[in-house]
């Protein structure tokens, strides 16, 4: 699998996600001007960048982070980064103080519209909490979303909770200068606090997060998937509660199809 990086600067607006961009920055980028009689300084300019976004919806951490855990947590920290280890996505440094998020591009292949079929958990629900971690060797970045649940569509896992917690590669790295870099990949966006999803969810045991399989965000009446892969227009006549209603609508048919296969 081919992975291909990109880099955005506060000079443009850089989009990273299906809806999502980056944009806010007000300060310039200073540079040295030629003036009539003035003799060229000599010196470096300084460049100076004034980062207005408002990123507490995504979940933060620091690039040089220690966290001191024992035990369980520990050992739960270190089995969910390692599936974010070896990635190659991170910057330990960052030169230029204009990199506002850094993209990726790794040819995955487009999740089935409702994926009942690999999902065990399929919910509506409100990101309430996002926190960011860096992966075991540093190389990856992901983030611990806390999920308040709405509604529960299929529940083969007999949650019965009224939150569930789910990770996804990205987030916010904050570097020693205080610069913010957003990794957040073009195939998946990542969801955001206070915005209601649904999410079709696995887990591959019981002692980790769920991982989405696919996801759809509802922004009012509108349904946007987060997965990179389908045309917009297929959705732009939908709304929210048609879309919802032939989700529910295909699992009955799903549930039929498997109870007459059954017998």
């Amino acid at each position: 699998m081919k992975t291909i990086f990109l880099t955005a600067s506060f000079l443009i607006t850089a989009i990273f996600a299906i809806g999502a961009f980056i944009q806010g920055f007000d300060g310039p980028i200073t540079k040295g001007q030629n003036l009539p009689g003035v003799a060229k300084s000599s010196e470096t300019p300084i460049q100076t960048v004034k980062d207005t976004r408002d990123l507490s919806k995504y979940g933060l951490v620091r690039i040089d982070e220690v966290q001191n855990l024992t035990g369980s947590e520990l050992e739960k920290r270190q089995r969910i980064g390692h599936r974010y280890d070896k990635q190659e996505w991170v910057y330990k440094t960052i030169n230029n103080p204009a990199t506002a998020g850094v993209g990726r591009i790794r040819d995955l292949p487009v999740p089935a519209e409702t994926p009942f079929a690999e999902s065990s958990l399929v919910i509506v629900g409100e990101v309430i909490k996002a926190t960011a971690y860096l992966s075991n060797d540093k190389e990856g970045v992901y983030t611990e979303l806390t999920i308040r649940i709405d509604e529960s569509i299929k529940d083969t896992d007999s949650v019965n909770t009224e939150q569930v917690t789910i990770d996804r590669g990205g987030g916010v790295v904050v570097y020693p200068s205080g610069q913010r870099v957003l990794y957040e990949s073009s195939e998946e966006a990542l969801p955001t606090v206070g915005s209601q999803y649904l999410f079709f969810l696995r887990r591959v045991d019981t002692n980790s997060n769920y991982e989405i399989v696919a996801s759809y965000e509802f922004r009012g009446t509108k349904v946007i998937p987060m997965e990179s892969g389908r045309s917009m227009e297929d959705f732009a006549k939908v709304d929210r509660r048609s879309f919802l209603n032939t989700v529910r609508q295909r699992l009955r048919q799903n549930l039929i199809k498997e109870t007459q296969q059954d017998d």
